[in-house]
């Protein structure tokens, strides 16, 4: 019999963490609903593919034959639940059509490609497993690559969309909540490199199949442990980890490309100046817009093409200026960093410390030394 080693005890517990996780997700009832229920599924169809690994690393399916490739018709859900994720994540009114039914399909012609497999005697089953593993090196893995293509289409299509809409909300919105997004691209970018890893490691098989077949838990390694640490975040940390659906009527704008910008960028830029609107940490553009009276579509390509900035980067450099400003005044010697910046406009005091380094090349700290030497 096999023993368990190092890699195998890790996949284990990974593989564990994330069935644990799944319902946890399931029931907590902090965070988005749906993108809680997808990250769930996600979760549990990577424990389905991660416990395949170990169900043939320790050949148990010598003892479950009928077990043997069961699992793998739904790796090929991983990629729409990327799909249903952003849609739910970037729509606060996205819906399930009966024509996205058409996501199964991968799943569904998986399926029928093994099903000549599924009605064989089991110890046929498991000659045809070890067979298929022997003459690996001589044979490409269609089914394989098949997997990984869709998949990785259906990430990269889940990137660009989730691309697209933060482009859309920092143009609309100067709200620093629904602005953190990082984790959303770690995620989706987990998967791409999980796939890509999969992809290199597999022609390597088929180049020297004794060599690096010993390297098989490497890819899965990286998946389990992945995936885990996200399911985690979402859990504990729900406020920053999920992403604020926004209506999309409110996401439109149509740039109007002729006239010039001087007069009403002066008045934008004085406007901004005396009333200090940047203060309200959930301005929006169409509200700046209101109050300036220029339609909100002028006012985003005026910010756009007068400063180079969308409306949450234009806003926020506004906000870091009056913290900037206050940090070293001893009239708010007794405010932390953290009330202070709260009272300049920023709602999260992540993003503050990330926009306020990334404007000024230095921590609130750092910039204080710099300030009072």
């Amino acid at each position: 019999m096999i023993s368990q080693n190092i890699w195998t005890i890790l996949i284990t517990w990974g593989t564990v963490q994330c069935t644990i996780l799944a319902p946890i997700l399931f029931f907590n009832k902090k965070g988005n609903y749906r993108q809680r229920i997808i990250i769930g599924i996600i979760l549990i169809l990577v424990a389905i593919q991660s416990g395949n690994f170990l169900f043939e690393y320790f050949e148990w399916f010598k003892e479950y034959p009928h077990l043997i490739w069961v699992s793998y018709p739904f790796w090929f859900l991983i990629g729409p639940g990327l799909y249903f994720f952003q849609k739910f994540s970037i729509n606060k009114n996205a819906s399930v059509k009966w024509w996205d039914t058409i996501h199964l399909l991968p799943m569904i012609l998986a399926t029928w490609l093994a099903f000549p497999f599924y009605w064989m005697e089991g110890s046929s089953k498991v000659q045809f497993l070890i067979d298929y593993y022997t003459n690996y090196w001589n044979q490409a893995d269609v089914f394989f690559f098949i997997y990984v293509g869709v998949q990785f289409l259906y990430g990269l299509y889940a990137l660009v969309r989730f691309k697209l809409y933060f482009d859309k909300v920092g143009e609309q919105y100067s709200n620093t909540h629904l602005y953190q997004h990082r984790w959303v691209v770690s995620l989706i970018g987990g998967f791409l490199i999980f796939w890509a890893l999969t992809v290199v490691f597999h022609l390597f098989l088929l180049d020297d199949y004794e060599t690096f077949i010993r390297f098989d838990y490497a890819t899965y390694l990286f998946l389990t442990l992945f995936v885990q640490i996200l399911g985690f975040a979402a859990i504990l940390n729900p406020e920053t980890f999920f992403v604020t659906p926004i209506e999309q009527e409110g996401m439109e704008a149509i740039f109007d490309k002729e006239g010039g910008i001087e007069p009403e960028g002066t008045i934008v830029l004085e406007y901004m100046k005396k009333h200090e609107p940047y203060l309200n940490p959930g301005l929006k553009i169409g509200e700046l817009a209101d109050e300036i009276g220029i339609p909100s579509h002028r006012l985003s390509f005026i910010i756009n093409n007068m400063a180079g900035k969308n409306f949450f980067e234009f806003v926020n450099e506004y906000r870091v200026k009056e913290v900037k400003k206050r940090l070293p005044d001893p009239q708010f010697k007794n405010l932390t960093i953290e009330a202070i910046a709260r009272d300049c406009g920023f709602n999260s005091s992540a993003s503050f410390y990330r926009v306020f380094k990334q404007q000024t090349g230095l921590t609130p700290k750092q910039y204080l030394v710099q300030k009072n030497s």
